[in-house]
């Protein structure tokens, strides 16, 4: 027997999954959640966006993704509140996801619709 779950919606994880003939035992623990708000807007947005977010301390990564997993954006970013206005006019119509990564940390995330 297998558990899988979509890592992206849960507010958990399963730590110490165990295969036997005994019961299974697991471990589960919170997932710490994003410090720092992050909004886009407009949303959906045609010909350009403003992402507005803080960078909590040091540096952090700025990453947009499609769907698809295609990295569309990349920008690092000192500490403080940050607002960075996308072009998005060449990108495809659909759903992008944006993040901010400090030292491997998620800070934000938002979904957004072009």
């Amino acid at each position: 027997m297998y558990i899988c779950a979509d890592r992206d919606e849960l507010p958990w994880a399963i730590k110490n999954l165990y295969r036997s003939r005994v019961p299974l035992y697991t471990e589960v623990s919170r997932i710490p959640q994003p410090q720092a708000a992050m909004v886009a807007s407009p949303n959906p947005a045609t010909e350009e966006f403003t992402l507005s977010f803080e960078v909590m301390k040091g540096q952090a990564v700025l990453q947009v993704h499609n769907v698809n997993g295609q990295e569309m954006l990349r920008h690092r970013y000192s500490a403080g509140p940050q607002t960075v206005r996308v072009g998005v006019s060449a990108w495809l119509p659909g759903v992008y996801i944006a993040r901010v990564l400090s030292n491997g940390l998620l800070q934000g995330v938002v979904k957004f619709v072009v």
